[in-house]
């Protein structure tokens, strides 16, 4: 039952809590996880696992094509609840050991009343009709009339004292979902029924029942909701993880060594070891540009591993057969999944057509002219800025990039950093590396680790290595990985204070009283100036939209510093992407949409907008609540009456998502974005609540979550640090968040 990671095809992972990994070792039965014995799943002595599953299955796809039958048979808008829960949901559940499942009164958790009719032990169980949404409300539908069944199964979690876990279905979509009170993002596992049993994806319905069985949710220890299988499984994922975290730093140093060593070595690169002899070429600048080597590498493994409708999102959106020719195209001859197939398979030659080829694809993807019509032949986006310039590995780039004399690179040394990054080595089995879920954390771990080593070479730059002394570039540069828990911690005590100051005020000016006034000031002061509300201007020369100060097009800069100490013209960052300046200050932030393109700074009066240093404690704007004057409106809450018109009061719900998004997050060392994906996850959740709360619900939708993530990253952050790679990994940081958010998005539709 072994199989990669990436094979899933109806199941989704959310949050990390159940991460694909951990699925992998469950269905391995070599692995032995403990809880998967046939006597853990309450099956008799003799029976096995596999045939158990194989009867369930046969009996499962005749209730299904029966139900499929039945339910194209409902009218548009019909719930369907009833057809579904007897005809399908029910006898799934009864084939996952849950029994008959009776109905109850709805439990009241705080003198609110819960919609949730049935229970297995603690365990929560919330079934709907297939014409309903897990996502959205649907109004006089019991279990989805009050809020979306998602949230509100996942509200009861958060709010009861004695549950844990629950399940949520309605027929064609299966979660498992866990009280999430304490985590920094949602958390579920999905298992897409509809395309399991439409697809016949046997594979997929195997992991079903291993981990959805009623088994995994039966306490182990007394009535311990946390003793049982499905929460032991999320510790050992932990645990596991660590140690993955592990073997990945190991394989990226291993990486950096072989491709050092590869460069140096091969006979026909010449001018580069004269460079290095010479000092013409640092060896902290030839260090740098193999991190760039190894992370576009990384970034292309994440980028071709996740997919949307089966597509890469690498390639732009675009369903014509040209484009589909060279997606094609693209996988066959120059994709990173294809050297990973390669390097599973063969040691490689001295030949150095692979570095060329890869070389190509770095070139399309810079945004160069001259590489125009690969990129149009391979169905390629502009990525542009530090990561992805060609000037940023010019030793080490080879000819089909460079255009003049370029650095070789033989096959088996190419393959070989490969292997090391795409596989871990468990005895003499390699493990593929789950690039698919890899997070800002386990970006941030490797960063770090490799700030830890000092580069090395002989006398006559031949021989790269490693060693790790005390005047590390870790140790120099400041440079250090903060851990998830610290960053909890810091979210809890500086930023959320922060938040809550906003939203007060949100709810102070939404008082009829000060309504009133601020959309009288918006109708004298503001329309009465022609031009100066396009320009977002408010009285006193406020800043509307609180992005005024950042040009349309904002990425990673690697910007001058103010040593002076007077404040910088936005004028003196025009420099290209990727500029190197001697006093290496480098500032991250993305557009509006969520995609980083060319440069940017934050506002120069920023304050305007309200900002959060996390080491420096958070800051706000103006007075402080409590003697704000009568005729002082933020930029804010001018924006959000220009939206509802000059004839109407603004509503608390559009002035608390104008006061959030104005919030401005900034790390001024900014590491690999670690801090700032969490800022990032903890500001979207208040800001999908009040969403939530403006659609009469209490927790929002996993849709809802997604489309406040991508606004929060595209609006409210930014980042700094001394040493440009550090800034850069944010950026590919805060890439993987909004690009799972896109992911995400598209899902719950």
């Amino acid at each position: 039952m072994s199989r990669r990671a990436s094979d899933f095809q109806t199941i989704h992972s959310e949050g990390g809590l159940l991460p694909p990994d951990l699925m992998r070792h469950i269905l391995d039965p070599k692995e032995k996880i403990p809880g998967t014995q046939p006597e853990d799943y309450g099956l008799p002595e003799n029976e096995r696992i596999n045939e158990t599953i194989t009867q369930s299955w046969n009996r499962l796809r005749r209730y299904w094509a029966e139900f499929r039958d039945a339910a194209q048979k409902l009218s548009d808008g019909e719930a369907g609840t009833g057809l579904t829960n007897d005809r399908w949901s029910l006898p799934l559940l009864r084939e996952l050991g849950f029994g008959l499942l009776p109905t109850s009164p709805g439990p009241e958790v705080g003198g609110r009343t819960y919609a949730i009719s049935r229970f297995f032990g603690p365990t929560p169980i919330h079934l709907i009709g297939c014409g309903l949404s897990l996502d959205r409300r649907a109004a006089g539908v019991r279990g989805a009339a009050i809020a979306n069944p998602h949230g509100l199964v996942q509200e009861f979690l958060n709010r009861s004292e004695g549950c844990l876990w629950a399940i949520v279905s309605n027929g064609l979509r299966l979660r498992i979902l866990r009280d999430n009170q304490a985590l920094s993002r949602q958390s579920f596992l999905e298992f897409d029924l509809e395309a399991m049993f439409a697809g016949e994806v046997f594979s997929d319905f195997v992991l079903l029942w291993l981990m959805a069985h009623a088994t995994r949710f039966v306490p182990q220890t007394g009535d311990r909701p946390e003793s049982c299988w499905l929460e032991q499984w999320t510790k050992l994922a932990e645990e596991q993880g660590t140690r993955a975290l592990g073997d990945l730093r190991q394989g990226v140093e291993s990486a950096l060594e072989i491709l050092g060593q590869g460069f140096v070595g091969h006979p026909r690169n010449t001018a580069l070891r004269e460079a290095l002899r010479s000092g013409r070429l640092s060896l902290h600048d030839f260090h740098g540009q193999l991190l760039r080597v190894v992370y576009r590498l990384i970034f292309l493994f994440v980028a071709e591993d996740r997919k949307l409708d089966n597509i890469s999102l690498l390639h732009p959106r675009d369903d014509s057969g040209a484009a589909r020719q060279a997606r094609e195209r693209f996988a066959a001859h120059y994709s990173t999944a294809r050297l990973r197939e390669l390097a599973s398979r063969i040691k490689g030659s001295r030949h150095g057509d692979l570095w060329q080829q890869f070389n190509l694809l770095v070139g399309a993807l810079s945004g160069e002219e001259r590489f125009e019509a690969a990129r149009r032949h391979l169905a390629l986006p502009i990525l542009g800025s530090l990561l992805w310039s060609p000037a940023s590995t010019s030793a080490l780039n080879a000819l089909s990039l460079s255009g003049a004399d370029g650095s070789e690179l033989a096959n088996a040394d190419f393959l070989e950093a490969v292997r090391c990054l795409a596989f871990t080595r468990q005895g003499k089995v390699l493990r593929p590396v789950d690039y698919k879920n890899l997070g800002s954390e386990e970006l941030g771990g490797v960063y770090e680790s490799l700030l830890a080593l000092t580069p090395q070479i002989s006398s006559d730059g031949a021989r790269f290595t490693f060693a790790e002394f005390s005047g590390n570039e870790r140790k120099t540069s400041g440079s250090y990985y903060t851990p998830g828990s610290l960053v909890q911690c810091l979210l809890d005590s500086a930023l959320d204070p922060v938040v809550e100051e906003r939203l007060d005020e949100a709810r102070e000016l939404a008082s009829k009283e000060r309504a009133s006034k601020g959309r009288t000031i918006y109708a004298n002061q503001v329309l009465s100036r022609p031009g100066r509300v396009a320009e977002g201007h408010g009285p006193g020369g406020a800043v509307l939209p609180g992005d005024q100060g950042i040009p349309e097009r904002r990425a990673v800069q690697h910007d001058l510093s103010d040593t002076s100490g007077s404040s910088i013209d936005s004028s003196q960052y025009s420099g290209g992407v990727g500029t190197r300046d001697d006093r290496r200050v480098s500032l991250i932030s993305e557009d509006s949409s969520g995609q980083h393109q060319g440069t940017g700074n934050p506002p120069s009066s920023q304050s305007a907008g309200g900002s959060f240093h996390p080491q420096a404690g958070a800051s706000t704007s103006g007075p402080t609540l409590g003697s704000v004057p009568d005729d002082h409106f933020p930029d804010w809450f001018f924006a959000a009456q220009a939206e509802v018109g000059p004839d109407s009061l603004v509503p608390y719900s559009l002035l608390a998502e104008k006061a959030l998004l104005s919030l401005k997050v900034c790390d001024p060392a900014v590491g690999s974005g670690h801090f700032l994906v969490g800022a990032a996850h903890r500001m979207a959740r208040h800001l999908a609540r009040v969403r939530a709360l403006a659609q009469g619900e209490s927790e929002p939708s996993p849709l809802l979550y997604q489309h406040a993530l991508r606004d929060v990253i595209g609006r409210c952050l930014y980042g700094v640090d001394i040493n440009p790679m550090a800034a850069e990994l944010c950026r590919v940081s805060l890439w993987l968040e909004r690009n799972v958010s896109m992911e995400m998005r598209h899902r719950f539709q």
